[in-house]
Formats: C-alpha cells, sequence, structure tokens
C-alpha cells in the first residue's frame, strides 16, 4: 500500500485530482491490511474534496468491517450511505446479513431481509447461501431448511456451494437420510456434485462404517470426472 500511496501522493503533486476510480482501490487496499485509519482519512479527503461515495465504495469498507466482526460499525455504516443518498445493492444487503449472522444476531437478520424486499431488491443465490450457512453454524438446521425451500419458491437456482453448506450441516447433527436426499436433489436442479460433496458424504459413510457405500460412491465420483486424490 505504500507505493499506491506514493503515486497517489504524487498524482495530487502535479495538480491531477483524483475521482472516486482512484479511491476505490486504496479503501479496499486499506481495508484487507486492516488500516482503518487511513480509510477514514480518505474517506474525509473525499468528502472535502466533493466526491461522492458511490456504492462500491461503501460495499467494500462495510466488507471489511464484518470480517473484522465491526458489524455495529457497518451498520452505522449502511445508515450514513442511505442518508447520503446511495442507494444499497443486494450485496450491500448480503454483507450486512453475513455480519450479523455471524455474531449471532438473527432479529437483525429479518428485519434486513424484509427491508431489502421492500425497496425492490430480490435476494439471490449468495443471500440464501449465507442465510443457510449462518443458521447452520449458530445451530439452526430447521431454519436453514425452511430458508432453501424458500429459495427454490422464489425460483432462485441454488449452486452446488448451498448444497454442500446443507449437506454438511445435516451430517454434522447425525440426519443423514436428509443430506442424502440433498445429494440426490442436486441432479434433479440440474447441477453435479463436486469433489467436496463427494466428500462429504464418503467421509460420514467411512466413520459409520458404510465401507462398501463409501467404495461405490467413491466410484461414482470419478466416473462423474472429479479428481480423486483431492478427496480428504
Amino acid at each position: 500500500m505504500d507505493d499506491a500511496m506514493s503515486q497517489f501522493n504524487q498524482m495530487i503533486t502535479e495538480g491531477l485530482v483524483p475521482d472516486i476510480i482512484v479511491f476505490n482501490p486504496l479503501i479496499r487496499g486499506f481495508c484487507s491490511c486492516g488500516k482503518w485509519e487511513k480509510v477514514d482519512e480518505l474517506f474525509s479527503e473525499m468528502l472535502d474534496r466533493g466526491i461522492c461515495p458511490n456504492t462500491v465504495f461503501f460495499n467494500t469498507i462495510m466488507d471489511g468491517l464484518c470480517k473484522n466482526e465491526r458489524v455495529m460499525e457497518a451498520q452505522d455504516l449502511f445508515d450514513l450511505m442511505v442518508h447520503m443518498g446511495v442507494k444499497p445493492d443486494v450485496c450491500t444487503y448480503n454483507t450486512l446479513i453475513g455480519g450479523y449472522l455471524f455474531i449471532g444476531k438473527m432479529d437483525e437478520v429479518r428485519k434486513l431481509l424484509d427491508n431489502m424486499v421492500s425497496i425492490g431488491l430480490k435476494p439471490n443465490v449468495i443471500t440464501y447461501s449465507i442465510l443457510i450457512d449462518g443458521y447452520s453454524k449458530n445451530g439452526r438446521i430447521d431454519d436453514a431448511l425452511v430458508v432453501s425451500r424458500e429459495m427454490l419458491a422464489g425460483k432462485v437456482k441454488p449452486c452446488v456451494i448451498t448444497f454442500n453448506i446443507m449437506i454438511g450441516a445435516l451430517l454434522k447433527c447425525g440426519r443423514k437420510a436428509e443430506a442424502k436426499d440433498l445429494f440426490d436433489g442436486i441432479w434433479a436442479n440440474g447441477l453435479v456434485p463436486n469433489v467436496i460433496t463427494y466428500s462429504l458424504m464418503i467421509q460420514k459413510l467411512i466413520e459409520e462404517g458404510s465401507l462398501q457405500e463409501s467404495d461405490d460412491l467413491f466410484l461414482s465420483m470419478e466416473k462423474n470426472g472429479c479428481v480423486a486424490d483431492s478427496v480428504c
């Protein structure tokens, strides 16, 4: 980031005027390395120069804050964003939803979802995957299943990652039959299980001593083009 700031300062020295396109990558860089004082400085400089932050700008900072468990600060930034007339997008909401799920504030998640829909934004597969993962990690497997059904009812096509999250959560709490149903449902949704999907199922079968079944699934995995030595 030192080189980036040197180039930025050189730009200022030469009388060039930075715009939002210049500030966004700088902000992203300082967020990624946790230099929040520099983020604040650049934000203030932007405002002093009359440069209006855009959605990408706010999303970048909120993502960094949530990844550092500073969710309430991300919420304050969201409120500022709305106050300034900058429209949040699905990515904005996904970031905050993920943050609140990570710290276990489930009521705030529902409020965000309702607010998201009320302004005309439709949850996407990433939204649903975040919700399913968050509910699962908070021990609310049945709520995660409800979300998965809502996703399909809303005609949002799941991805293999979504299935992997649910299968892993179900297996972890001993609900193998439901995990198997989901595994079979991957094909029904026009998708193909990946190495992680197979690994989850095979590992559980081995733990249970179902060696023949695990061997059959392993052969099926190879037949479907998954790399065998990636299974652990």
